[in-house]
């Protein structure tokens, strides 16, 4: 709709045929929305509290003792850092 109001001769009826489209396309989208966060909504909950434990570690605000102690072993790893100097 922008595009067809630049320049010298803005084109009005492409301008509000192109406002029309949009406004339809984000009415579908609202409705989409709506119908599936009633329909979904619950399902979702369910599987974030599942893996909220196991998805997502620097997001976490604590770790569990697993979770640390197998992240801890994962970085410990010796390197030989002596070329460096």
């Amino acid at each position: 709709a922008r595009r067809a109001l630049r320049g010298d001769d803005p084109d009005r009826n492409a301008a509000t045929e192109e406002l029309a489209s949009a406004l339809e396309l984000y009415e579908a989208e609202v409705a989409w929305r709506l119908a599936g966060a009633g329909e979904l909504a619950e399902g979702i909950d369910e599987y974030d509290s599942a893996i909220h434990a196991n998805i997502g570690a620097r997001l976490q605000e604590r770790l569990t003792k697993d979770q640390a102690t197998t992240l801890a072993a994962c970085l410990s790893h010796h390197r030989d850092i002596s070329l460096n100097f």
